[in-house]
C-alpha cells in the first residue's frame, strides 16, 4: 500500500526546542506545563501563551513561521510505502535528509537511484556530485543515525542551519511541483507560472 507522507515534521523540532531553550522548566510550571507528559498534548496551554518566552523559538521565530507554513505544503510531501512510513519515525526522527540516506543504500546498489530522485523531484535533497550524494541538514547529521537522541539539533548553530535548509529545500520543491503540475493539466495560462516557467529545480549544492 502506498501512503502520502510529509517528509520533514515542524512538531519534532519545533517541540525539541521548546525544551531545549533555557529556563523552559521555569517557564513550564508558570503556565501549568507538566513536563513529564507528552508536549504535543499539552498546546492548548502553550500556544495561549508568550512563545517569545523561549529562546530559542524567539531567536528565530521568523523561520518557525515560515517552517509552519510550509509543513503541509506540496514541497513537503511525497509518496511512500505503508510500511516503510510507520517505521520512519524510529529511526530518522521525521528529518528526510536521514530518510533519504537510508534510501540512498537501499536504490544506489541497484542501480536506480538517480531515476528515484529525478521521479520524485528530490534534488534539492541530493549534490549533483558523481552519485548524487546526500546531502546532510547540518554538519554529522548522518552521524547520529542509530542514536535517538543525535538526531534533533544539537546547538543554536544546527537548529539554525536546519531551518534555513528544510525551508529552502522545501520551497524548491515546491515550486518545481507545481510548474511541472501546470504543464502536465495545461494551466500556464495562470499569473503565477510566468514566474515558474523558466525554472529548473536546484541541487542542494546549487542552493545557497
Amino acid at each position: 500500500m502506498i501512503r502520502g507522507e510529509t517528509m520533514n515534521s515542524f512538531i519534532t523540532t519545533f517541540n525539541h526546542s521548546i525544551l531545549k531553550s533555557s529556563y523552559s522548566v521555569e517557564e513550564f510550571e508558570k503556565i501549568g506545563i507538566l513536563i513529564d507528559n507528552s508536549l504535543t498534548k499539552q498546546y492548548a496551554k502553550l500556544i495561549s501563551h508568550d512563545f517569545n518566552k523561549f529562546d530559542l523559538i524567539a531567536d528565530r521565530i521568523e523561520e518557525f513561521k515560515k517552517f509552519a507554513t510550509f509543513t503541509h505544503c506540496i514541497g513537503n510531501f511525497t509518496v511512500l510505502p505503508h510500511w516503510m512510513n510507520s517505521g520512519r519515525y524510529l529511526f530518522s526522527q521525521d528529518y528526510w535528509d536521514i530518510t533519504m540516506y537510508s534510501l540512498f543504500e537501499f536504490f544506489q546498489p541497484l542501480g536506480c537511484w538517480k531515476k528515484f530522485v529525478e521521479r520524485y523531484f528530490l534534488q534539492p535533497y541530493v549534490n549533483n556530485d558523481e552519485e548524487w550524494t546526500v546531502s546532510e541538514f547540518w554538519k554529522g547529521h548522518f552521524a547520529g543515525i542509530g542514536n535517538y537522541n543525535q538526531l534533533k539539533p544539537q546547538n543554536e548553530q544546527e537548529l539554525s542551519e536546519y531551518l534555513h535548509k528544510v525551508n529552502l529545500r522545501i520551497e524548491e520543491r515546491g515550486k518545481w511541483i507545481i510548474k511541472k503540475i501546470c504543464e502536465e493539466l495545461k494551466l500556464q495560462h495562470f499569473t503565477f507560472y510566468d514566474e515558474l516557467k523558466d525554472r529548473q529545480i536546484r541541487f542542494s549544492n546549487e542552493m545557497i
